[in-house]
């Protein structure tokens, strides 16, 4: 048992009420109403320009949406899976997109699990819900924490969980 319950990742760490998408939902408040859509894929972003402009269109991954247009458009993803996922028109530079497609994604090789409960079980026996095992030597690892936390305001109980191997490990240190 033991270990510390918000602060799982060390001293320091942050957490915030509500979960991180507090801080999204507190943002796009800010913004006029329907500007922020999310859960849908970009396939394509064109940049027109033949009026002077740089308006932009995305179109997404549904045919059946209608495109969305900008003057401006941040994408939010890791260079790779941009070069990977979606057109751009006109095309990137050849050189940027090989750039792009050798830009390692921070953490691409890990897997992370999430499972809610409705009662922290764990802390029954004075447990944290902190935990690191390996199964030896350049082996998978795996680290869990205690994810959610009703008395934070964020809905339920939560144990996350990452399992990474020595590779994952060494590109760390690169």
């Amino acid at each position: 048992g033991g270990g510390e319950m918000l602060a799982p990742c060390g001293p320091g760490a942050v957490r915030m009420e509500g979960g991180y998408g507090a801080l999204a939902d507190a943002l796009a408040k800010a913004l006029p109403e329907g500007v922020v859509r999310t859960g849908r894929g970009v396939a394509r972003i064109v940049r027109d320009g033949s009026d002077g402009s740089d308006d932009v269109t995305v179109h997404l991954e549904d045919a059946s949406s209608t495109p969305l247009l900008a003057r401006r458009v941040i994408v939010a993803v890791p260079p790779r899976v941009i070069a990977a996922s979606i057109a751009f028109d006109p095309p990137l530079p050849d050189d940027r997109l090989a750039h792009m497609r050798a830009t390692q994604t921070w953490a691409g090789d890990w897997c992370k699990v999430v499972a809610t409960f409705s009662a922290p079980f764990w802390r029954d026996g004075g447990d944290s819900g902190v935990a690191q095992w390996s199964r030896g030597r350049g082996s998978v690892m795996a680290v869990s924490w205690e994810a959610a936390h009703r008395e934070l305001g964020e809905g339920g109980y939560a144990l996350a969980g990452v399992n990474f191997g020595r590779v994952a490990c060494e590109r760390l240190h690169a």
